[in-house]
Parts: structure tokens; sequence; C-alpha cells
């Protein structure tokens, strides 16, 4: 299906360039990249598409095209796992091109920067992102709908982080009757729906609903960021559920996928779970090494929650590691003090997102390691 697509983009790039169609010629360039990324292919062919692109968009003047080139150009970013400068593309779109671009193009923007404030946890902004759109032109029954899911996805994540689950629930099943075809919505929706069975600590259903999930995305061949995700929450599952084995194998598969496609933010998701499978065998030493490598890239994607597992995996594996020490030596002292700095640090991010049960956990191992050390 794919090398269809692909051929059926290359007979409309080179038809569009012979009849000097250059909005189609660009636009063409610009669904190859999204092709590409979507496939796991060159992240340098899909750059070269984007630049051929946007130097058409300059030479020809064509600016109906700029939406469309930086919100892709956000997403290959958001995928190398540079967030700020995804970020900042979509307001520089807005505080450059709105006035010229469709509205289209500045709603779809303008929710992609509000969701990536919201990942970090700055709920306000974010909303205030939104509300600075044009009422008059949220009149339309679509805009209108996609810039309500983008408002309901939002507060479904604070109330799953703020343990509001019976409100989650009650705003998710509402988004999901109205997922507007857009594949990005339904499957962060799922996501969502997900996430909330994990913390109402339905195991069984959330991995029958992965499952579910994943083997649609075999029939219909779906992004490969989409199945990243889906096997870095069967790996965690399966750490939850006691079989972290069986975790392992399918983290291994996640992060070597990731790797290959340079998708960093779940390359960073699967060594996490990775050194956490390790903390369970009381492989301790390496699940620390291994997350002292990664947390430092992992910090630049911005994302919160992500940040504060990976410091709540380090610290697990600093306290395994205090407790293999011989008692009152100076190695134990140290590795409960870098223990305590993690959990500082992982306190911090679950304070952003204002998950109280996290904090309350983080908190609770905080006196823990405090009484150790005396």
């Amino acid at each position: 299906m794919l090398g269809i697509e692909r051929e059926g983009l290359t007979f409309l790039r080179v038809k569009a360039k012979e009849s000097g169609m250059w909005s189609l010629w660009g636009s063409s360039l610009l669904s190859e990249a999204k092709m590409g990324l979507s496939a796991g292919e060159s992240v340098s062919g899909a750059f070269e598409n984007i630049l051929r692109s946007s130097q058409l968009t300059v030479s020809k003047n064509m600016m109906s095209n700029v939406g469309v080139q930086m919100l892709l150009q956000s997403s290959l970013w958001s995928r190398l796992g540079i967030t700020y400068l995804a970020w900042s593309y979509c307001e520089g779109f807005l505080h450059s091109y709105s006035r010229l671009a469709p509205f289209d193009d500045v709603l779809k923007i303008s929710c992609r920067s509000a969701y990536l404030l919201g990942q970090n946890g700055q709920y306000t902004e974010a909303r205030a992102k939104l509300d600075q759109l044009d009422p008059n032109s949220l009149r339309s029954l679509k805009a209108s709908q996609y810039w309500l899911i983008f408002r309901g996805i939002l507060q479904v994540r604070q109330d799953i982080h703020g343990g509001n689950y019976d409100s989650a629930d009650q705003l998710l099943s509402q988004l999901l009757q109205c997922r507007d075809g857009d594949p990005d919505i339904s499957f962060e929706l799922n996501i969502l729906h997900i996430e909330l069975m994990i913390q109402r600590g339905n195991y069984d259903n959330a991995l029958c609903r992965v499952e579910e999930i994943a083997l649609g995305f075999k029939r219909e061949g779906e992004d490969i960021f989409f199945r990243l995700k889906l096997l870095n929450m069967k790996a965690l599952l399966f750490n939850k559920c006691g079989r972290p084995q069986k975790g392992f194998s399918v983290a291994v598969r996640a992060a070597t996928i990731a790797w290959r496609a340079h998708l960093l933010p779940p390359l960073w998701e699967a060594m996490g779970i990775i050194a956490s499978v390790l903390t369970s065998l009381y492989e301790f030493s390496a699940a620390s090494r291994i997350l002292t490598t990664i947390i430092p890239r992992a910090l630049e994607c911005e994302d919160a929650a992500l940040s504060a597992e990976l410091w709540g995996f380090q610290v697990d594996a600093y306290m395994g590691q205090a407790g293999q020490a011989i008692p009152q030596s100076l190695q134990r002292k140290d590795m409960l003090i870098l223990a305590l700095e993690g959990i500082g640090r992982c306190l911090g991010e679950w304070s952003k997102l204002g998950d109280k049960i996290r904090m309350s956990e983080c908190i609770a191992k905080k006196e823990l390691i405090l009484s150790a050390l005396g």
C-alpha cells in the first residue's frame, strides 16, 4: 500500500512540475516527507523534501503553503526530541504568518502549540493559547469541534494526573464519540483511555486495549510513532503485572525500531523501561548507567511525565545500589545522596503536572531516604 501511495505522489509531483502547478508541486513534496516520517524512513530525506518545498514556496511567493510546511517541521523536530524548537516553529508561524494563512492552518498550529505546552504541565498557558483564536472564525462546525476536542484533551490529561478519574472518564467518553476522523486525535484519545485504565489499576483491560489498537495498525499501516508508543505501553504493563522478562523483550524491540527511525522520545521511554526491568532483576548498576546516559537527552523533550518516570527509575536504581553497599560505607552514603537529589527532581516534574498520587509517593520515598541517611 505504501509503495502505491509513493508512486502516486511521485507521478503527481512530476506532472505538477511539468504543468507549472507550483502549489501542487510543493504540497506533493510535503506529502512525501510526511509519508517517509510515518514509515520510519530517512530523516534526511524528509528534511530534503521540506527544504525543496520551502525553496519553492519562497521563490513563487506561495504563502498558503507555509502553515502546512511549518506544522510538518514542528512535528519533525518533536520526533527528534527537540521540543523547544518544535514549539518555536509553531510560535514563529503564529507571530509572522497567521494573517496571511488559512484559518485551518492557524487552528491546527495553535492546537499543536497548546499540546506541547500541556505536555510539560503548562495547562494555563495552553488554554490561553487556544483562547487567543478568533471567535468569529470558530463559528464553523468543523473548526469549533476541532478546537473543543483539543480543549477536552488538555482537560482529560489534567484530570488523570489530578486524580479526578470519574470526571476524566465522563469527558473522555464524550470525546471518543466525536474524534473527527483525524488519526492523530483518535490515537491521542485512545492513549488517554489506556492511561486512565492504568491509573485505575485495570491492567488487564489496558493490555487488551493496546493489543486491539495494535492489531488495527497492522491492517491499516499506521504511523510508526504510534506503533512505538503502543509497544512502550505494552512493555510497561508487562512490568507492572509482574512479568518483567516479557516487558524487557518488548522494550528492546521498541528501542531498536526507534533507534533505526531516529524517533528519540520513544527511544528514551523504551530505554527507561529497560532500566526499570533491570532494576526489578537486581541489576542496579546497569540500570543506573543507562539512565545516567539518557536522562540529559530526555529532558530536551520537555515531557514532564517522561522526565518524572526516568528520574523515578534512577532513584530506584540508586536505592538498590545503596542496599547492596556495605552498611555505613561512603559508597552507600553517596548513593543515598544521589537518590535524594533524584527524588527532588522527580517530585518537581510531577508537581508540574499536578499529579498528587505520584507526588505523595515521592514524598514517602524522600522520607525513607532521609531516615536511611540518618
